[in-house]
């Protein structure tokens, strides 16, 4: 099977982000909120399974943020 391309935006990552600090008490890097990010616009059945691993440190990306939605 080939690679599958696909986009999350910058914006919708950030949001994703600030959900899993809320929800999971976690701080992801912007990388893994772009893996989330994705994975929300995925159709699974109940069955399905995601897996998603939070690799890197969020705290380092807060300034950027913070930046972008002015805190």
């Amino acid at each position: 099977k080939k690679a599958k391309v696909v986009a999350v935006t910058h914006q919708e990552a950030l949001w994703v982000a600030i959900e899993l600090s809320k929800k999971r008490r976690i701080i992801p890097s912007v990388d893994a909120a772009h893996a989330v990010g994705y994975l929300k616009k995925m159709n699974f059945n109940k069955a399905d399974l995601a897996v998603s691993s939070q690799f890197g440190r969020g705290d380092k990306d807060r300034a950027a943020e913070q930046k972008y939605f002015q805190l």
